[in-house]
């Protein structure tokens, strides 16, 4: 199974993994782990996500601009780095594939006070929850407290494997064309179902066939 991280806030990177990269991977019979369509109502969507993150054979990470500030992105790579104690591996490690659809200089990050402050909010949360899957991922979550930077070292550790990327001018042009393209999708796209992002481009199916070629 491939685990597809991503952070809807992002929605250039939320239309890749949905609409381009799930698609891509099933299409050549890989079976894939999202968010929004294997989270069951009322399950503790925390727990299921941490769950998947650490047993997956591998991980692929959709990086855009906001990632890097979102708390259950930084924990599902902390997962699919160090594992889980509740869902031991028996070995196996797995493969992990960074997508950068941005330019990596431009991933915004938490500074370590923010890190803290998501962890003690977390903690508060699950803590107040009866069930033994919260019990066991607030667990976690205080240990991480012992060493909360390792959320920020993992995003740092991304950039020692072998990594999916745009070309350099391709990155450029986005940057100039960004101001522009915003307009373009509001008034193209307006009410449709990703939101006013504009259909995928040639460039995102190669991308997505790249992931496909290294898993």
């Amino acid at each position: 199974q491939v685990f597809i991280s991503h952070t809807g806030q992002d929605e250039r990177g939320l239309v890749f993994a949905a609409s381009v990269l799930k698609p891509a991977l099933e299409t050549a019979g890989i079976s894939t782990f999202t968010d929004y369509d294997k989270l069951s109502p009322g399950c503790v969507w925390q727990a299921e996500l941490v769950k998947a993150a650490a047993t997956s054979a591998v991980f692929v990470v959709v990086l855009t601009q906001t990632f890097g500030k979102r708390f259950w992105c930084l924990r599902e790579v902390d997962a699919a780095l160090h594992g889980h104690p509740c869902y031991p591996r028996g070995g196996v490690v797995p493969t992990i594939i960074p997508v950068y659809i941005d330019q990596p200089s431009s991933i915004q990050k938490y500074s370590l006070q923010e890190v803290k402050q998501q962890l003690h909010k977390h903690v508060a949360e699950l803590a107040a929850a009866p069930d033994q899957a919260s019990v066991a991922e607030c667990d976690e979550l205080q240990q991480l407290l012992q060493d909360p930077e390792r959320l920020l070292r993992n995003l740092d550790a991304l950039s020692g494997y072998q990594a999916v990327r745009r070309q350099r001018q391709t990155y450029l042009q986005h940057q100039q064309q960004a101001s522009q393209q915003q307009q373009q999708q509001q008034q193209q796209m307006a009410g449709s179902s990703s939101r006013g992002v504009p259909p995928p481009k040639d460039e995102e199916w190669q991308l997505a066939r790249r992931v496909v070629a290294a898993i």
